[in-house]
């Protein structure tokens, strides 16, 4: 073992290992799992037993049991029963003080003879004026109670005295209670279901991020601690990518195929490329494929005749290793056929020796797959093998 892989296999053992990755949810797919008015909007849905959910008042029971079991009231709970309506982003028009006319309450339960306030957090600070949501709902009733519910408990805010209060409720201990309270046998709607299911999957994402970062926060003081052996194998990482780019391009151009982009063109016409699997994932995954393709003008009738006879042509080529793929990678394009190899390098071999090996063995020589398709490429084209033009 040389001193490279001795350093790699030393820092390696001695860097924490990283998070289990979870699993993504819905809202990860919509990129909405930070939003906290999407996540107010769900909250408002689930506590409202007007909606098709069929969950009635599951969420709003679990909330009330919660404020009971933690003795958040010691009074007065009793008046919180009866019919209510659900409503987001409430204005605070009836606070005291004109800055505070126009804010937003994020979801309010609302019934004859009381109101719930509910703050909902996933990440921002606690920094809401609380007393201009209570001054707002008094102007209705008495009978005001306000829910901070959040990632983290918060301390209990208490005005008037301690007449009226900001409790807090974790997103946790709803979700959990919740789900003790759940009876699936009285909800039909499998739609409601796959909702509260995948809600219940982005609140428990959000703990699932924070119980991560003390282990990232690991990982991160251990790297810099082995700074000097993670840069020296970050910097020979680097060195090796680029010289197996430089490799290819150069292989190709020995053989007539120049680089542009991503692509190795023919002389005669870059719409008749190759490509190869990138350097980064050949050094990651040690795969690499080799795809030959018809682009745009090739790609004429005539192109896609001759793309048939092609094939046909191809189909003796005697490797597992080759696939014949005429699905569109791109509006524009077409694979001819691909070669694709796991296990594709060792400590033995040398890269150039390798893919020289590859191109000359089934792609380069005198009936390689460069030939069939010239030969099978409309004649009024005249082109030649790419070499030809070397000469």
């Amino acid at each position: 073992m040389n001193e490279l892989y001795i350093k790699i296999d030393k820092v390696s053992k001695q860097l924490p290992d990283l998070p289990k990755k979870r699993s993504k949810n819905l809202f990860d797919i919509l990129g909405l799992e930070r939003r906290e008015t999407i996540n107010s909007k769900l909250v408002a849905y689930f506590f409202s037993a007007e909606e098709e959910h069929g969950f009635g008042t599951l969420f709003f029971d679990s909330l009330i049991q919660i404020i009971e079991e933690n003795n958040y009231l010691r009074e007065n709970l009793e008046i919180f029963k009866g019919a209510f309506s659900v409503l987001t982003e409430e204005i605070t028009r009836d606070a005291k003080l004109d800055e505070n006319k126009q804010k937003r309450i994020d979801v309010t339960l609302k019934a004859e003879n009381w109101c719930i306030i509910i703050e909902n957090k996933l990440y921002h600070h606690l920094n809401n004026p609380l007393e201009a949501y209570l001054n707002h709902a008094k102007k209705r009733t008495e009978n005001v109670l306000g829910v901070i519910l959040s990632l983290e408990s918060q301390e209990t805010k208490e005005f008037e005295e301690g007449k009226y209060k900001f409790v807090s409720i974790t997103h946790q201990e709803l979700i959990n209670k919740v789900q003790q309270n759940l009876i699936l046998s009285h909800v039909d709607n499998d739609t409601s279901i796959f909702y509260l299911r995948e809600y219940i999957k982005t609140i428990n994402s959000h703990y699932k991020n924070k119980m991560d970062k003390p282990q990232l926060d690991h990982l991160v003081s251990s790297i810099i601690e082995q700074k000097e052996a993670v840069n020296d194998i970050v910097k020979k990482r680097l060195a090796a990518i680029l010289f197996i780019e430089d490799t290819i391009k150069d292989v190709f151009a020995e053989r007539g195929y120049k680089k542009s982009d991503v692509w190795y063109g023919h002389p005669a016409n870059p719409d008749l490329c190759f490509w190869v699997t990138p350097a980064t994932e050949i050094i990651e995954s040690n795969k690499i494929g080799i795809a030959f393709f018809l682009f745009n003008d090739l790609l004429s009738t005539e192109g896609l005749d001759s793309l048939k006879e092609i094939h046909l042509k191809l189909e003796q080529v005697a490797s597992p290793l080759f696939y014949l793929d005429a699905t569109y990678d791109k509006p524009n394009a077409k694979r001819i056929i691909t070669y694709r190899e796991n296990d594709f390098l060792n400590p033995e071999t040398n890269l150039k020796t390798k893919l020289s090996s590859i191109l000359d063995s089934f792609y380069f020589n005198p009936g390689g797959i460069e030939r069939v398709v010239i030969n099978n490429l409309p004649k009024y084209l005249n082109y030649k093998i790419a070499s030809e033009y070397q000469e």
